[in-house]
């Protein structure tokens, strides 16, 4: 079970970004860090309660979705990616458990992922796949390439199958249950111009614009090169090559 301190809480407070706008709850992030030694001992209350019963905070289920255009037609809704502007309070309460998280699952991680992991990139996966590339080429063999590119890979998450996978990597008790419970029952809105559309229920995904997002996936995907025995494989979140 994740428990927290009050000097972990407040400096968490302490750091945000003044300009990080406000998610569905409206409470301006220049509150909560102007206020951190005040609203800390609260705020860790309400975080290891939380934690303890495996229930996230319901009113922290909401997003305003802010749609980032990707490519071509901007009429086109399916070109552009929605970025979710969260309750600063949730994004506090996932780096605590993103902290613990990282060091748990870092060891069972593909190392052949490059996404979303501190000191690897899109750069470090091209140098080692172009360095067995040219270790084949010294050797005169042939190497054929596959590149796959997932559509809407982090929407399209089965929360149940994601759950199944957070207990092959020893997440069980209250912290899955509090996991399940963060998945489940969340909303969101779009929002343009301060128009907002009606509130829309997410039955899949995990949230693009949070903090434990990214993990998630990497989690999601992990066992991918159990089915490609037969290939090598390099990763860089949905994005991957059989080689």
């Amino acid at each position: 079970m994740i428990e927290v301190s009050t000097t972990e809480v407040t400096t968490l407070l302490e750091e945000l970004d003044c300009s990080q706008a406000p998610g569905p709850d409206n409470i301006p992030t220049v509150v909560l860090k102007r206020c951190a030694s005040a609203l800390a001992p609260s705020i860790t209350a309400l975080f290891n309660c939380s934690f303890a019963n495996g229930h996230f905070v319901s009113a922290w289920k909401t997003a305003n979705i802010c749609p980032v255009h990707k490519r071509e037609n901007k009429a086109d809704v399916t070109n552009y990616r929605p970025i979710s502007l969260l309750p600063i309070l949730s994004e506090i309460q996932e780096k605590c458990v993103l902290k613990r998280l990282l060091p748990h699952i870092s060891e069972a991680l593909f190392p052949m992922q490059h996404g979303f992991i501190k000191g690897l990139s899109c750069t470090t996966q091209l140098l080692q796949v172009f360095h067995e590339i040219d270790n084949n080429l010294d050797k005169g063999l042939e190497t054929d390439i596959i590149y796959l590119d997932f559509s809407k890979a982090f929407d399209s998450v089965c929360h149940q199958k994601l759950l199944s996978k957070l207990l092959y990597f020893g997440i069980d008790g209250p912290l899955l249950k509090w996991f399940e419970s963060y998945l489940s029952a969340r909303k969101q809105r779009v929002v343009i111009n301060g128009s907002y559309s009606s509130w829309s229920e997410v039955k899949s995904g995990v949230i693009q614009g949070s903090i434990l997002g990214p993990v998630l996936f990497l989690m999601f995907v992990n066992d991918m090169p159990e089915v490609l025995r037969s290939s090598n494989l390099a990763m860089f979140a949905d994005d991957s090559k059989c080689f």
